[in-house]
């Protein structure tokens, strides 16, 4: 079982923090900001829950909610951007014949390390919308 947490981009300075829980800010409360424990504000819309499941290139790349992979499928590089659905993490691209596929449809384990190979984390949807071709609507 993998860790519970978050990530998010702080309301001060835009630098990306992470925390293991989140919480309202209480003099931030009627802005709808949040914090996290022992942490900064952050920006809700941000906030992510880390998946467990790191990419194909870099041991420290473990993708969360809102992240954008490019991902090598039947030899075709997609880009597609990670969610948070019940029940799981899935990605999501215009190119998957139903609109996403499951992280776990993809991934691979080795002991307590888990991961999708031929994937890299190339960006976010909140820093490199930019990234995402094709719309990929319907799953914030």
């Amino acid at each position: 079982m993998h860790e519970i947490k978050f990530r998010g981009r702080r309301l001060d300075n835009g630098e990306w923090v992470v925390a293991e829980m989140y919480q309202r800010c209480k003099n931030l409360f009627a802005k709808g900001y949040l914090c996290f424990v022992g942490s900064h504000a952050v920006d809700p819309k941000t906030v992510g829950q880390y998946s467990g499941v790191y990419d194909g290139e870099d041991e420290e790349n473990e993708l969360c909610h809102g992240d954008i992979i490019s991902v090598e499928i039947d030899g075709q590089s997609i880009a597609c951007k990670v969610v948070c659905e019940t029940p799981g993490f899935m990605v999501v691209s215009d190119s998957f014949e139903d609109g996403y596929t499951w992280i776990s449809d993809l991934m691979e384990c080795d002991s307590n390390y888990t991961w999708i190979p031929n994937s890299k984390r190339i960006g976010n949807i909140f820093e490199h919308p930019h990234l995402l071709t094709g719309g990929n609507k319907g799953h914030d």
